[in-house]
């Protein structure tokens, strides 16, 4: 018998670059000279209004846009039909291997561009621009795309890295309100999970950044957005394809926040399913003393103050122990829930039966009359 063996060793490297006015400026002129090489620019309507123009124009003046596909975008659209029209109009204009194609948009243009790039002739290279705060600290740092199929959020999926990331802040200005409101949840985890000053930073200043859509204060907007990215980015690059270990503390807020999304038909927004499961978990981690009574109302002072959810009506026992199930498939046959054991810290609970008998049924019920519990907690806000 002869036994032979083949390695393969897939390692990437791209920049994150964080600038405000970056897109108009000399940065977004050199992430978008791509030296010859052809590009699809992907875009939804609104943003394409506000930016696109700026960003057809750096492409054409280097003569690599070959054409431009606008495309309604959204969670409840986040399907294959999606990635298909990106394959189908990048097979028409005759993107080749070294093509390229730019996701200009929120978190979903980015998942959508991201996966089909991955499977246009086996892979081909792209490029992110985030214009929601959801993405610019979250969605569009790691290197991962995909869509919902069969009521399963992200059930369909891959790895492709970007090429490179650009990070402009001042494009949140034209953001309503509550989409800056709804990103700041995944800042909280990031918070939550490894960085104290970042959650002081946002006792403080939350409500202020989420007024004036990270326009002020200047310094400290600037901070929050690198920290959560930089955050973001450690937790990541151990392990950016999941092969080396299951846990991750990245996954804090996202156990049950996908089946949340999914029973609301997507009415729900990523980041309210985020800060309800925060909510939850930071109970669960409570009640079996991992965080302590402090820590938690910090946690559900700090979501109250930014105007996010802690509970919700389609959260319930059926749906929580549903959660559960769907965790440990999608995480090797073994829970490995993040939880918080303090305010910048978080452990594992790697196993179901580690959980103490009628936690579920506890917590929800915590949940539901944490009205007396966020009473408490807005004394320990910080002014």
């Amino acid at each position: 018998m002869r036994n032979l063996r083949m390695r393969s060793v897939k390692a990437s490297v791209f920049d994150i670059i964080v600038e405000r006015g970056a897109l108009k400026g000399d940065s977004a002129c050199r992430i978008l000279d791509f030296e010859g090489r052809k590009c699809l620019l992907v875009s939804t309507p609104s943003v394409y209004r506000l930016y696109g123009e700026t960003v057809r124009r750096h492409l054409a003046e280097r003569d690599c846009l070959l054409d431009v596909l606008i495309l309604e975008m959204g969670e409840g659209r986040k399907f294959m039909p999606a990635v298909l029209e990106v394959a189908e109009r990048a097979q028409r204009v005759g993107l080749d291997r070294r093509g390229i194609v730019v996701a200009l948009g929120g978190g979903v243009v980015g998942d959508v561009v991201s996966f089909a790039a991955s499977m246009i002739r086996r892979g081909i290279g792209h490029v992110r621009i985030p214009t929601t705060l959801m993405a610019q600290i979250d969605a569009a740092i790691g290197i991962k795309g995909g869509v919902n199929f069969n009521r399963h959020k992200n059930f369909l999926g891959c790895f492709h890295p970007p090429e490179a990331v650009l990070v402009d802040p001042n494009l949140l200005r034209s953001l309503p309100v509550d989409a800056i409101r709804q990103g700041m949840a995944e800042i909280v985890k990031i918070a939550m999970i490894r960085d104290v000053r970042l959650f002081e930073l946002l006792e403080q200043h939350g409500e202020t950044l989420i007024g004036t859509r990270f326009g002020q204060p200047a310094g400290i907007a600037e901070e929050v957005v690198v920290r959560a990215i930089d955050g973001m980015v450690a937790e990541l690059s151990s392990n950016p394809y999941e092969d080396a270990t299951l846990e991750r503390h990245v996954d804090l807020g996202h156990m049950i926040s996908p089946l949340l999304e999914v029973r609301s038909n997507y009415q729900l927004h990523h980041g309210e399913a985020v800060a309800v499961d925060l909510a939850y978990t930071s109970c669960i981690a409570n009640d079996i003393g991992h965080l302590d009574d402090t820590g938690l109302l910090r946690v559900l002072a700090l979501l109250r103050r930014l105007g996010l959810p802690t509970d919700h009506e389609f959260l319930d026992e059926e749906l929580a122990l549903t959660a559960f199930t769907a965790t440990e498939r999608h995480r090797g046959g073994t829970l490995n829930l993040p939880v918080p054991t303090g305010i910048g810290t978080c452990g594992f609970v790697r196993r179901r039966d580690e959980l103490p008998e009628g936690i579920v049924t506890r917590t929800l019920a915590r949940l539901a009359a944490s009205a007396d519990l966020l009473a408490d907690a807005d004394r320990l806000v910080v002014v």
